[in-house]
């Protein structure tokens, strides 16, 4: 996250207390937040429409999705797990996996490019040997 200059934060600050109080009267609902930032976004596309200005408005996107992980998602959910305890996925605990009600068993793989019916040991291909052009060459088959 760039960490910008209190001068140029102050341009900005000013601006987005109006934005945010606009968006407080609202209830902070997930659609106006996301109308809001799709503007700014698109107005900047719309402003600069090159590839550039994707790839900028993609990480600028990304980078504070990075920053507001770092400096409060993470933490919430860590003070969450503190005060009631870790998640744990443990298969045999889930209702659908109980004995009593079922079996499961895994389901039957794909094999579009019939890798399954290759022997082992072919360092060239992903063919048996017996059918590498390499190892019928070198004698092995």
């Amino acid at each position: 996250m760039p960490y910008i200059t209190q001068d140029d934060r102050d341009q900005y600050d000013e601006r987005l207390d109006d934005l945010c109080l606009a968006l407080d009267e609202h209830g902070w609902q997930a659609g106006d937040v996301t109308y809001v930032l799709y503007m700014i976004v698109a107005r900047w596309f719309k402003k600069v429409p090159k590839y550039t200005t994707i790839a900028a408005i993609r990480g600028c996107l990304m980078g504070t999705l990075s920053e507001m992980d770092r400096q409060f998602f993470f933490p919430y959910e860590d003070s969450k797990i503190r005060v009631n305890g870790d998640v744990d996925l443990k298969y045999t605990t889930m209702e659908f996996d109980k004995p009593a009600n079922r079996t499961l068993e895994a389901p039957a793989l794909v094999d579009p490019l019939g890798f399954e019916e290759h022997e082992e040991g072919c360092p060239h291909c992903c063919s048996s040997p017996a059918n590498c052009e390499i190892c019928r060459s070198e004698g092995g088959s």
